[in-house]
């Protein structure tokens, strides 16, 4: 298990957040305790001593906490027995312990401040199998309705994801408390990623050129631009090597950037290419262009190396 670098950080917290206890505050760990609608959470919590350790100790956290028949249905599908501890593997090549931390971030999420969405660390930080330094993240989104106090929210890696079924949420002296309706997924590979998007954008930037995908799921902390649709690439020519066609890479951008940085004062990205994409962002909308003429129609898609957006047609 790669948890080395957490267990540090847990102790610490576990020492400060007696203080907490001994004044009589109730922390995140003992509000998961005495709840009736997230019970099989709780227990899976109490069963894994770090992230235990984590709630109940100092800090600023939100907890997604699914209900008890979401984490029933979880663990049947993902496990396939009721037998299960920290260090049981899912069908998703994670620990149990991993799923869990990331159903926590590292700061608190009041949704009146999530317009229109916002996006947050996890505490899942396991180096194994993700690409992001500062913890695995997850996207929160309010979902308008007809009328502002019908809006709903939702928290997911962009793709799959749950409802938050109380609008307040409860609140512990060390953070928030959020019912879910499903359990958290953290982010799949690529080639998983796109499967679910539906790539027909990508096959179009790879046509001839099967190495395309590999080169990019071996990158690390990119944005990716890829288009809904657009004409099939020539091949490039062959020359005995597995060169990528380099108009390809002028959909790859260096460094992780969700719509959220180019609502505010990003004007502009760099591809691998060195050419420069325009941004106009709309802070009230969320919606952005891309070079004047392009889109970005589906956005924040999170997978393993970074981030995702679907774009309108060919930069």
């Amino acid at each position: 298990m790669m948890f080395g670098k957490k267990l540090a950080v847990v102790t610490l917290l576990a020492v400060a957040g007696q203080t907490a206890a001994q004044t009589g505050n109730i922390t995140l760990l003992d509000t998961l305790r005495s709840s009736k609608t997230v019970s099989q959470f709780a227990i899976l919590i109490e069963g894994c001593q770090p992230l235990a350790d984590a709630l109940a100790g100092a800090g600023d956290m939100t907890v997604f906490a699914p209900s008890d028949s979401a984490m029933g249905k979880f663990i049947k599908s993902a496990v396939g027995t009721k037998d299960v501890s920290c260090n049981t593997m899912t069908n998703m090549n994670r620990t149990l312990l991993d799923i869990l931390w990331y159903q926590v971030a590292g700061q608190a999420v009041l949704l009146k401040d999530v317009q229109p969405s916002q996006v947050v660390n996890t505490l899942l930080n396991n180096n194994s199998v993700d690409n992001f330094p500062n913890g695995v993240p997850l996207l929160v989104e309010a979902i308008p309705g007809k009328k502002k106090k019908n809006t709903t929210y939702e928290v997911s890696n962009g793709l799959s994801g749950a409802k938050i079924t109380d609008a307040k949420g409860i609140q512990a002296s060390n953070g928030v408390v959020h019912y879910t309706d499903q359990v958290l997924r953290p982010p799949a590979t690529l080639e998983q990623t796109l499967k679910q998007v539906g790539g027909k954008g990508f096959q179009a930037l790879a046509s001839g050129q099967p190495q395309l995908l590999q080169q990019w799921s071996d990158m690390k902390e990119v944005t990716l631009l890829i288009p809904k649709k657009m004409k099939k690439m020539k091949a490039p020519p062959s020359n005995g090597t597995s060169a990528v066609n380099p108009y390809a890479m002028n959909y790859v951008v260096q460094g992780i950037y969700y719509t959220s940085n180019m609502t505010g004062i990003l004007t502009q990205l760099t591809n691998y290419n060195g050419h420069t994409i325009s941004v106009n962002g709309n802070e009230t909308t969320g919606d952005i262009t891309l070079n004047n003429n392009v889109t970005i129609v589906k956005p924040n898609i999170i997978y393993e190396g970074g981030v995702i957006h679907i774009i309108s047609g060919p930069l």
